[in-house]
């Protein structure tokens, strides 16, 4: 006999559980940033691993951070995961200041 998980437990109960991550999101302007020294000045972020099939997805082991050029517009898109709102605001901030260092330059 097939028994259902709602006849067992609450579906709210069940999505109660689901933990939750803070996510930042927004853009800054692109500026011409070259693509080689998006990634080597975001590489200084110390991550544990880095995905490049949209933008540079860098992995850490309490979050990520996607930063991609917009397709639409002179922007570079900046999004952020985390275990703790504190820490996807470092992450977003970190993205913010490596690009804006390389703008500097």
């Amino acid at each position: 006999m097939l028994v259902s998980i709602a006849s067992r437990q609450k579906l709210s109960s069940l999505v109660d559980g689901i933990p939750q991550y803070p996510v930042y999101r927004g853009s800054v302007a692109s500026n011409g940033i070259k693509s080689s020294d998006l990634k080597t000045g975001l590489l200084g972020m110390k991550p544990q691993s880095v995905d490049e099939r949209d933008g540079f997805k860098l992995v850490f082991g309490d979050g990520w951070l996607l930063v991609r050029p917009s397709g639409t517009e002179p922007k570079i898109r900046i999004t952020s995961e985390a275990r703790s709102e504190a820490r996807a605001h470092e992450l977003y901030d970190g993205a913010v200041e490596a690009i804006s260092a390389i703008q500097r330059d």
